[in-house]
């Protein structure tokens, strides 16, 4: 769903609801396709933040609060950020939407996933504290080695070539002093949890996925990354590249798996953001359709990794019953809110709405 018919959506559910005049909606917002880089500050046009004017529809939270050096900047941090807001939010009487994303910081908000560990020092800008950023600089063999030799069942799951999960298992067990396998178990025991981890954090959540046929989203997707173009998306990247990354370039240490620098979208125009200026204009046309063909296929697979996460997290266990989530209802909406100007998508609509509303969980 685009932004403004979003924030007009929330708006309108607001008043169907009786709550104009006793709450004001407050949106706990990050992510939509890029997800994460939108805490940090830049690149509005690629991580499709919300616009000032939707912001003044529906107040929302977690944007453009982190500086775009830093590249320490966990799901920890996050959720510690993000779950405050959401207790002021509740003691004020008033109802938080996480809106999302990024799977893996809804799962950090929604149930007990996550492991504790030291805090870091600083999130300074350029300045790289974090532990386990620093494990990420061995060699990926020694890395899974050390892994094996104090949690030998984490390591036998990690693939050695996943630096990242493998160096994150290393930390909890060097900062706990406890196996990473064995903090997850204890969570999966806890009342309430389960295979996929520990127990429900907000029992009465309503969970809602807006699905759509695959067709139908490819093909929303292609539409997504023109009107990004349209948009001024060239001019954001340069803008970018000039006062954040080209020094980095230059000295061979851009780093595009941290940070805001991960982002779809920005590390698909590398080639043509370096060579700009610097080759033929046929050249340069022509490794700005790569990098417009590779962001319309990456946002593709990463829209289907987004879909099979909530398959897998809810969907399957929903039908199977299981234990770990049978409390989970699944409705398919056929109501869809009214917004002004627009009309309502007919029955057989290629996008459709789910509801999962626990009753409980622990």
């Amino acid at each position: 769903m685009k932004g403004s018919a979003r924030a007009e959506n929330c708006c309108a559910w607001r008043e169907e609801q009786g709550l104009v005049g006793l709450h004001r909606v407050c949106m706990l917002r990050w992510a939509t396709c890029s997800s994460l880089p939108q805490v940090y500050k830049g690149l509005d046009i690629i991580t499709n933040k919300v616009s000032p004017q939707e912001q003044r529809l529906c107040r929302h939270h977690m944007i453009s609060f982190v500086d775009p050096l830093v590249s320490n900047y966990t799901v920890v941090d996050f959720r510690d950020k993000a779950v405050a807001l959401i207790e002021d939010i509740f003691a004020r009487d008033k109802i938080p939407i996480v809106v999302g994303g990024t799977n893996y910081y809804i799962e950090s908000l929604l149930w007990k996933v996550l492991v504790n560990t030291k805090e870091k020092s600083s999130l300074v800008s350029g300045t790289v504290t974090d532990r386990k950023v620093e494990l990420e600089q061995l060699d990926a063999v020694d890395l899974h080695r050390r892994l094996s030799q104090v949690d030998p069942e984490m390591a036998a799951k990690l693939h050695p070539n996943d630096k990242r999960k493998v160096a994150r298992s290393l930390q909890v067990f060097e900062e706990t002093g406890i196996p990473h396998s064995e903090i997850l178990q204890q969570q999966q025991e806890e009342e309430g949890g389960g295979p996929l981890g520990g127990p429900l954090k907000y029992p009465h959540s309503c969970i809602l996925w807006l699905h759509a046929d695959q067709a139908a989203l490819d093909q929303r997707l292609d539409q997504r990354v023109d009107d990004m173009l349209a948009a001024g998306l060239l001019e954001e990247l340069r803008d970018f590249h000039q006062r954040y990354n080209q020094e980095k370039v230059t000295e061979n240490r851009q780093d595009y798996q941290h940070g805001i620098f991960q982002s779809i979208g920005f590390k698909e125009f590398h080639e043509y953001l370096v060579s700009e200026g610097n080759c033929s204009p046929e050249t340069s046309a022509l490794l700005l359709q790569k990098g417009i063909q590779a962001l319309k296929q990456v946002s593709k697979r990463y829209a289907r990794r987004q879909n099979k996460w909530v398959r897998n997290r809810f969907l399957k266990p929903v039908c199977a019953d299981t234990q770990r989530d049978s409390s989970f209802p699944l409705f398919s909406c056929t109501h869809w809110l009214p917004v002004k100007g627009r009309p309502s998508p007919p029955r057989n609509s290629a996008t459709k709405c789910l509801a999962l509303c626990p009753a409980s969980h622990g």
